[in-house]
């Protein structure tokens, strides 16, 4: 039985920003991801328990179109009180980007402006790389880009260095084992993102313990999971045999943003005043953490069109 009633099958890319974005905002969440993805040797000299966000503090309205969405401030573990923190800017990838580089530059160059603007003690910036893309991924330094540079004058080029992870190189038995049910299932779908079929085969493992998180992040994660398999697969299905009570649940999620919809009149053509609560409601499901995908099948707006309406009224 196919539970996608009513739904488009054009293919839609699914919003990966979106969804670490909304997971990222659970401190909880990120300090457990961060404890267990990051070198042994740079987590030990962090306080990750203390970790907090920083990005409302550390970027201002000027900076906020030009700075990376996922910023914290920890301090370090062992040294002297009269040590600062750390400040950890996490940039997400699934794709490869060998511009990259020069990007998370102007992050840096704007964050430490930020700090002087400010008055603020001075906090060393490190990246945080996370790419789960399907293709291999040697991420160059900067300085590499200038190979017909007479040698002595790249001194002259900046250079930073990052921690770079990538899904593809996690282990999974060592995902298994990891007691934080929420990143192990959050870890295993990154992990196959990109591999539909091996993504299915562990539907099982990933959603068993969603169970036990809160209904707002188990639906979060369900979402996520129907914008990486296709249609024809039928998702909810898949689940249903792996735990009904959810499916169930994800269907009724679904139905009432289905109703939602078309209780506001969200056809095409209509006219402006109700193009404007097709906005609210775009809006809204925004707050709520729902995918872009699943947001253009509620609304039949393009991917696109609602990604432009959001971008423009956060300007407002």
């Amino acid at each position: 039985m196919c539970y996608f009633y009513g739904m488009s099958k054009k293919s839609i890319r699914p919003r990966h920003d979106q969804f670490m974005k909304y997971l990222m905002k659970d401190l909880s969440f990120t300090k457990a991801f961060l404890d267990f993805l990051l070198p042994d040797n740079f987590r030990r000299e962090l306080n990750l328990s203390d970790l907090k966000d920083a990005k409302s503090s550390f970027v201002d309205e000027q900076l906020s179109e030009h700075f990376a969405d996922a910023v914290f401030e920890v301090p370090y573990t062992n040294f002297p009180d009269e040590m600062t923190n750390l400040v950890i800017l996490f940039e997400h990838k699934s794709y490869k980007d060998e511009q990259l580089p020069y990007q998370l530059l102007r992050y840096l160059s704007n964050g430490y402006i930020h700090q002087i603007i400010n008055g603020q003690p001075k906090m060393p910036i490190i990246t945080v790389i996370f790419y789960h893309g399907k293709d291999k991924w040697d991420l160059q330094k900067i300085r590499s880009g200038f190979s017909e540079v007479h040698t002595p004058h790249l001194s002259y080029v900046p250079e930073m260095n990052w921690v770079f992870i990538n899904t593809n190189d996690l282990d999974e038995t060592a995902l298994l084992q990891l007691t934080n049910t929420l990143v192990r299932s959050v870890l295993l779908t990154k992990k196959y993102s990109h591999n539909v079929p091996a993504l299915i085969e562990r539907i099982g493992t990933i959603i068993a313990p969603l169970q036990e998180i809160n209904p707002s992040l188990r639906i979060t994660i369900l979402l996520y999971l129907s914008s990486l398999v296709p249609v024809k697969d039928d998702i909810i299905t898949i689940i249903h045999q792996k735990d009904p009570q959810m499916a169930e649940e994800f269907i009724s999620f679904y139905d009432f943003y289905i109703q939602q919809a078309e209780e506001k009149g969200m056809e095409k053509g209509m006219e402006k005043g109700r193009e404007n609560e097709k906005v609210a409601l775009i809006l809204k499901a925004s707050l709520e953490g729902l995918s872009l995908n699943l947001i253009s099948r509620i609304v039949d707006l393009s991917e696109e069109e609602v990604a432009a309406i959001i971008r423009k009224q956060q300007k407002q």
